[in-house]
């Protein structure tokens, strides 16, 4: 009986495990996984869709999974991506925000929810390929490019408007049915007034309130409204439990 109930507990815990991955066959869509002191056969990674549609993402190398074993027999396990782990560790700790990173450091599906933007950044190209048209709905349009090339004819359904050369630290905004100066700020960095973090400018447009152009000087600065002021009795403050053993020690040694 007991020899019996040993092989059911024995069965039960190999039902789920995890291991890292060995071994990726695309070819045939195996790997191999590392249990313990084990390593699997061939084995099958489980997908999104695997139909009609399909999707298609293969494990990586030391990649931690979970190894679902019927019977408990890794002849006919599957692979469940994915767990973090301390090699490959999230790539945000957003609370609501989606992101997809890549080996390369390519960011593609970066969405959060709290700045409502979505952001792909670090690719070197992309394709999109309809066969009857795109189109893009939206207030305002903005292209910044070294080169624009547009290898077709074109059709405008609407005026073209020159806006002319913008002052020195503006750029042109073509709201309703002119053209409007806006203040252009980006890759300028800015401070916060209330805690001092810095961040890059990349928004058109007056600098939003609590941040300004001038860098403190030091971490006991505050910002009177037009600059930035020591706060002598802080420094004082913080520096004194310094001076205080500076001057025991001196003491001592005397």
């Amino acid at each position: 009986m007991n020899a019996q109930l040993t092989e059911i507990m024995r069965l039960i815990t190999s039902l789920i495990r995890t291991g890292t991955v060995t071994e990726v066959g695309r070819e045939n869509w195996l790997c191999r996984v590392k249990v313990g002191e084990l390593e699997t056969n061939w084995i099958n990674w489980l997908t999104l869709r695997a139909g009609g549609a399909r999707t298609w993402w293969c494990p990586s190398l030391d990649e931690q999974v979970v190894v679902l074993s019927m019977g408990g027999n890794l002849e006919t396990a599957f692979v469940l991506p994915a767990i973090y782990s301390n090699q490959f560790a999230p790539p945000s700790d957003s609370m609501d925000g989606g992101v997809t990173e890549y080996a390369d450091g390519v960011w593609f599906d970066e969405y959060e929810p709290a700045t409502g933007r979505w952001h792909v950044r670090g690719i070197k190209s992309m394709v999109i390929e309809a066969a009857d048209n795109i189109t893009f709905k939206t207030s305002e349009l903005i292209v910044e490019a070294d080169t624009t090339c547009i290898n077709s004819e074109v059709v405008i359904n609407g005026g073209v408007i020159d806006p002319g050369a913008p002052a020195n630290g503006y750029v042109s905004v073509f709201a309703g049915n002119k053209w409007e100066p806006k203040e252009d700020h980006r890759g300028k960095t800015v401070w916060s007034t209330s805690d001092h973090t810095d961040l890059e400018i990349d928004y058109i447009g007056v600098i939003k309130d609590g941040f300004v152009t001038a860098a403190p000087a030091t971490q006991y600065d505050k910002w009177d409204g037009s600059k930035w002021v020591t706060d002598t009795a802080a420094n004082i403050r913080q520096r004194l439990p310094l001076l205080n053993s500076t001057r025991s020690g001196s003491l001592m040694r005397q």
